[in-house]
């Protein structure tokens, strides 16, 4: 019976059925107990065969009734609870339950819906954390990519930091290798240094613009041939890659020379291969050289690179000017500003150092005075502006045939001094007179000659020489010069034109000490 029970419980088409038959049996029974009321003849008269058919007719209806109302009683009702739930879901509620107490196939039904809705509600939970999961991931990748960024960015500032941090200590290093630097040579010397030592190259070149030329100077090289001698090589000015720059006074950074190969390179720079820079040198806009840098490897100059390379150019432009201001203002101090010739001052300078060498090494040192014959009449008849320009031709033309090591100084007026170092008596007689002979056969007319003004007529110039040595006419410097000075008045007492030593006119010494009151004046001494 519990079996049964339970299995009418479970299949709504049990319930229907047993309603259904329930009702039905209990409807005959009503109808036999009716019928076992009536007599027999009436169960046999028509009467009774037409209420059986009234009761059978009711009988159908009734039935159909019961199986309707079993319909909505176990499958419509239940059926419109689980749909309702279905909708409500559909609309968005998770969270409802369909409310079906029974042990049918609706009941298992509505018990399997609410179980797909609360795994629905946990997959839903679960999504929701998932998406939460995702969400918290992708913030985490989103700041991680950020990070990764700014990580890249602090990466790419050190390392132009580091860069710059280098750039800054290269300039420093060049300002202090350069801050002290006054002379030519010098600054020469510590570019070079500096490349060889400082700065990534394989090779450069420091070209110097000549003055009053279309030439340019080698000044310094590294990685060239070791045919190419710096201090000699001169260049057209405006041949070369030098060239272009002077030309354009702006930098160019050539990549990769291989382009350039079918053009005109001065011959240094057919010596460079690879990626090259080269710089204007400017000073107050004027360009006044190029320095000429060079990587082997192809495009390896990057911004920075060429920045500090500007820096530098500028640095060595601008120490460049100062030391030839240096070398111009030290030049101004020693020479006479009219002729170009060393002033007194600084022949004293050099002759008091010479003689001492000449006593440390027992080696023989001359003096020549010279003086230019009737330059006053000169003046007179020509004028004071063609007297200074004897004086300054006269000078050049001494100088061109003099050695080096000579020393020419202006003594006073028309009056000059040249001392020669390690040069006997004998020797200095001789090139006294090849001066005397020069001077005098000299075509100073053409030489004083100015444009517009036609040919100048001029007497032939002379002068007269004294010569003293040392050893053989004194030991001390006011000894020479004093007696240079009174061979030279023996020789304009002479006729001029003449060349006299201090020995020929030791006759006339007596004389003069009485007569020439100035000759008795002291001299510096050594």
């Amino acid at each position: 019976m519990i079996m049964l029970s339970r299995w009418l419980k479970k299949f709504v088409g049990a319930k229907i059925s047993l309603l259904v038959t329930a009702s039905l049996v209990f409807v005959v029974a009503v109808a036999l107990v009716v019928i076992s009321q009536f007599s027999p003849q009436f169960l046999t008269s028509q009467n009774f065969i037409t209420l059986t058919l009234l009761f059978a007719v009711f009988f159908i209806f009734f039935q159909i009734a019961l199986v309707v109302l079993a319909i909505g009683i176990f499958i419509t009702k239940p059926l419109q609870k689980v749909i309702f739930s279905m909708k409500r879901v559909g609309e968005g509620s998770l969270m409802e339950k369909c409310d079906l107490k029974s042990s049918d196939e609706f009941g298992e039904l509505s018990e399997c819906f609410n179980k797909m809705i609360s795994s629905s509600h946990q997959i839903n939970d679960s999504r929701q954390q998932i998406e939460k999961k995702l969400l918290i991931a992708e913030e985490g990748l989103k700041y991680k990519r950020e990070l990764e960024e700014k990580a890249k960015i602090i990466e790419r500032m050190n390392v132009e930091l580091s860069g710059a941090f280098s750039d800054i200590s290269l300039l420093y290093t060049v300002s202090q290798y350069l801050s002290s630097v006054l002379e030519v040579d010098e600054l020469v010397f510590k570019v070079k240094k500096i490349f060889e030592e400082k700065f990534k190259c394989n090779s450069f070149a420091l070209y110097f613009i000549v003055h009053d030329s279309n030439k340019i100077k080698l000044a310094a090289q590294k990685g060239l041939c070791d045919d190419i001698k710096e201090t000699e090589q001169l260049f057209d000015l405006h041949k070369g890659i030098a060239g272009k720059t002077i030309k354009y006074n702006r930098s160019f950074y050539i990549n990769d020379l291989e382009v350039l190969k079918n053009r005109t390179l001065l011959s240094p720079e057919r010596h460079f291969k690879g990626a090259i820079l080269s710089i204007p040198l400017r000073v107050r806009g004027t360009v006044i050289g190029v320095l000429t840098v060079c990587r082997h490897q192809i495009n390896s100059f990057p911004s920075t690179d060429r920045q500090s390379l500007e820096s530098m150019a500028n640095q060595i432009a601008v120490v460049f000017d100062r030391a030839q201001l240096h070398t111009k203002t030290k030049e101004l101090s020693v020479r006479d500003e009219l002729t170009g010739a060393y002033n007194r001052r600084h022949f004293y300078q050099v002759f008091r150092r010479e003689l001492k060498r000449a006593k440390r090494f027992q080696r023989p040192v001359s003096l020549l005075m010279i003086d230019m014959d009737h330059f006053k009449q000169f003046n007179d008849s020509h004028g004071h502006i063609k007297g200074d320009a004897l004086l300054k031709e006269f000078v050049l033309l001494l100088k061109r045939n003099i050695r080096e090591i000579d020393v020419l100084a202006r003594f006073g007026g028309e009056e000059f001094v040249l001392l020669l170092a390690d040069t006997r008596m004998s020797d200095a007689i001789t090139v006294a007179n090849k001066l005397r002979e020069l001077v005098k056969t000299y075509n100073w007319g053409e030489a004083l000659t100015v444009v517009g003004d036609g040919h100048t007529s001029i007497d032939p110039i002379t002068i007269s020489i004294g010569v003293s040595a040392y050893p053989e006419c004194g030991f001390t410097q006011g000894e020479l010069i004093k007696k240079a000075d009174v061979a030279l008045y023996k020789a304009k007492k002479d006729g001029r034109d003449l060349v006299r030593t201090f020995q020929m006119c030791e006759v006339y010494l007596e004389e003069m000490k009485k007569s020439d009151t100035q000759f008795n004046q002291v001299l510096p001494s050594a």
